[in-house]
This record gives C-alpha cells, structure tokens and sequence, in this order.
C-alpha cells in the first residue's frame, strides 16, 4: 500500500487527522452559533433535520436489497448516537470548546474498550500506550487552569459521557456498517436520529421562529463541517477497521481547537483566549503527548508494513 511521509504507513490515516481539523473548526462555528443565541434543544432539533438533508442521498448509493432482518443495527446506532449528540453539544453549551474537545478525546479509550469485546479487532500493546499518553494530552490540553471550576466540570462529565456515546458508536460502525451497506446504514441511522430529535420539542425555551437570523449561517456551517467529517471517519473505520488507532489519530483535534481558539477564535467572537498566555500554552504542551500518541500507531504501522 502507498506509503505516508516517505515511510510504510497506509495514506488512509490522513482521514483522521483531516476529520480532527473539520470537527474542531465546525465546533467553533456552533459554538459562535449558541453564544448568538441558539438554544441548546433547538439547535440540536435543527442540526440533526440539517444532517438529514445532507445524509438522505446516501440512501440511493446503496445496492442490492434491504436487510430488513438487520434493522435493530442502525436503530441501536441512532440511539448511541444521539446520547452522543446531547451530551457532546450540551459540553459545548457550558464550557470552552479549547477545553472540551480535547478532553473529548478519551473517545479512544471507550473505543479501546469496546473493540475488546465486540469486534474481533485486538488493541495491540502500542495502541494502548498511545491510548495513555492520550490521556495525559487530555489533562493537559483540557483540564489544566479551569477543571476545579463547577462550570466547566460540569462540562467535562458532557464531554466523557458524550465521548463513551461516540467510542461505542464507532466500534458499532465497524462491526455492523458493512454487513449492511454503509450507505444505507448511515442514511437510516440519519433519518432515526432526525425522528428522536422530536424528544427535544417539549424543552424549546422559545420557538425557531424566534432564533436570531444571524445565528443561521453559524449553525449550516458548522453542521455542514461536521457531517462532512463524520461521514468520512465512518466510512475509514467501515472500510479499513482499526477504529482505535484512527481515534488515537482523530484525537488531535485537541490540538487543533487549541491552535484555531488561539489563532482565529477572536475573529469568531470566542474569547476563550482571555484566559491567559500561560493556561493556552500549558494546553499546547498537552500536544506533545498527543503527537507521540500518534506517532506509536503510525510507526507500528510502518513496522507491519514493512
């Protein structure tokens, strides 16, 4: 297979890294989204009808016939799925997306976890080794200046359990996506979630029509950004396994949030900048563990390749 960075490491580990860049950006877009004046219920009810819209066409990608007697697999994913959704959003609500995104990188451990008992991918000893030093990259990047404020604590329990929600998603994805054509499965995994968003009417605090107009183009971007990046980490993880490795690499989105919080967070209203040179960079040492991490799976990789 062709080889990354002149070494024997398959090209498609570019796929996660790519998604971390989408996923962090497109969290910084819904963020500006909230603070303009989206509600948490109403923007999750109209991302997820948005997500339909971009996800229906999937449906006609698909062959042969459908597998009625494997349906519980896209429902059970849907609504794994959606405890991810509300959890991961509502962290996004409460606390700074410099702080949730990374710690929302345990996500490769919950995979990890889960892998061992319902796929028959083995987590090899390296992978579990950059699963640790992920988590010393999370603290780091994370936790470190604001994890004993209540807020924000409570935004770090949103983003572990949202990170469990999508660990187990993606182990399902691999499992069952290709026995039942990933296409369709997304699509009606999709139209699953839409319909379960319905739940969320009830805790409007105002009706859409009363969400500001600027809050638009905020939400449609940052929703485009992030069903871009999901489809393309479920069809990598579909296709090509290894959902803890590319979770290990799909971690840097961490550093990512960092990096764009720091860089263009001001030109999008985020002011998480504020607080302090020395807090952002104590976050950005987290990437050193972070790129070793990384760096175990690619050169084990490289190694079996070889």
């Amino acid at each position: 297979m062709s080889g990354l960075f002149g070494m024997n490491i398959p090209v498609y580990y570019i796929i996660p890294f790519f998604c971390a860049f989408l996923v962090a950006f497109g969290s910084l877009l819904l963020k500006r989204a909230m603070v303009e004046g989206f509600g948490l219920t109403r923007l999750l009810f109209v991302g997820n009808w948005l997500t339909l819209v971009v996800m229906l066409p999937l449906w006609w990608l698909g062959d042969g016939p459908f597998p009625w007697e494997r349906i519980h697999w896209p429902v059970i994913t849907s609504i794994v799925a959606m405890g991810g959704i509300v959890f991961t959003f509502l962290s996004l609500r409460i606390g700074e997306v410099s702080v949730v995104m990374p710690v929302a990188g345990v996500r490769v451990l919950f995979v990890a976890l889960f892998s061992l008992f319902l796929v028959s991918e083995k987590v090899r000893g390296p992978w579990w080794m950059g699963a640790a030093l992920t988590v010393i990259a999370i603290y780091l990047l994370g936790a470190s200046g604001v994890v004993f404020r209540r807020r924000n604590a409570y935004a770090l329990l949103s983003a572990v359990a949202g990170a469990a929600c999508y660990g187990l998603v993606d182990v399902l994805v691999q499992r069952w996506a290709a026995g039942f054509g990933l296409f369709r499965f997304v699509a009606v995994s999709t139209v699953l979630i839409a319909v379960e968003s319905f739940l969320l009417v009830p805790f409007f605090q105002a009706p859409l029509r009363a969400v500001p107009s600027k809050c638009w183009k905020w939400l449609i971007m940052g929703t485009v950004l992030l069903n871009i990046q999901g489809l393309a980490l479920a069809y990598s993880i579909s296709t090509y396994g290894k959902a803890t490795a590319f979770n290990i690499i799909y971690g840097s989105r961490g550093l990512w949030s960092v990096i764009l919080v720091w860089m263009i967070g001001p030109l999008l209203g985020n002011k998480e900048k504020e607080v302090g040179k020395k807090i952002m960079l104590r976050r950005l040492a987290g990437a050193v563990f972070l790129c070793l991490a990384i760096a175990l799976v690619l050169l084990e990789e490289s190694v079996i390749a070889h």
